[in-house]
């Protein structure tokens, strides 16, 4: 190497410095390279899969929303047109009752010969809603055994808000067969003047609410009467306490 010229100075390159692990700061923490501690058997950290992207579920949720939306919208509009067209129940009562005939006989058993003409009155509480009756019949019994047969009644239409009235005759004198019991017990009523009876109406029923047609459902009503009646007396007779008429839903 040749002489460096008087007054000047040889500098050399600078040396790189490699990261001793061993090396220590003045304060005895040791040496941090670029802020991260030096492990000199730390592992390259691997690289982050990616994970596929989940195939879109907007599709099915979206149409299960559409679904749920209208079948809701079904449910309340069914549900308004049940509360506008909610049918009632037909009301029935006796206006009169007229004994044709009432009459019992222990030979050769007990038996009992009714006949009676019965008024009864049907009102339709309903203002949209049209009744049909089919196959409609009447009977009179006396603590809970009939003492007449069954009478058959006409079929029936009924405007919504009407009131019809019908005055079958019940029993045409036909001997019933009862218990002793029955007899005897309307014996002693036609004693004391009051007679204890129920007329029972069964049949079809068919409400037509607005433009809806229902289906036939089974009418029954059961009417408890209390008439002032004596033995061997015919015509009409006073209908005392309530004349209305339970009819089973």
């Amino acid at each position: 190497m040749a002489d460096c010229p008087e007054r000047c100075h040889c500098s050399s390159p600078p040396k790189m410095h490699h990261h001793d692990p061993n090396l220590y700061h003045q304060d005895g923490k040791p040496y941090h390279h670029e802020g991260k501690p030096y492990h000199p058997d730390a592992k390259p950290l691997p690289r982050r899969q990616q994970k596929p992207p989940a195939p879109s579920s907007s599709g099915p949720a979206r149409l299960c929303v559409v679904l749920v939306g209208f079948f809701v919208l079904l449910g309340i509009i069914a549900l308004i047109l049940y509360l506008v067209y909610r049918p009632s129940h037909p009301h029935f009562s006796v206006t009169s009752l007229s004994i044709l005939s009432l009459s019992n006989s222990t030979l050769p058993f007990n038996t009992i010969s009714t006949s009676a003409q019965v008024t009864i009155l049907i009102r339709n509480p309903n203002k949209r809603s049209s009744i049909s009756y089919d196959s409609l019949s009447a009977f009179l019994s006396y603590r809970n055994q009939a003492i007449t047969y069954s009478t058959q009644l006409p079929a029936l239409a009924q405007e919504p808000g009407s009131a019809l009235a019908l005055s079958p005759v019940v029993g045409e004198c036909a001997a019933i067969p009862v218990s002793y019991d029955v007899m005897e017990g309307l014996m002693t009523d036609e004693m004391y003047g009051l007679v204890g009876l129920r007329l029972v109406v069964q049949g079809r029923i068919r409400f037509h609410p607005g433009p809806f047609y229902g289906r036939w459902g089974t009418l029954y009503v059961r009417c408890d009467l209390l008439v002032a009646a004596r033995k061997g007396f015919t015509g009409q007779v006073p209908v005392l306490g309530n004349p209305n008429c339970y009819v089973d839903p």
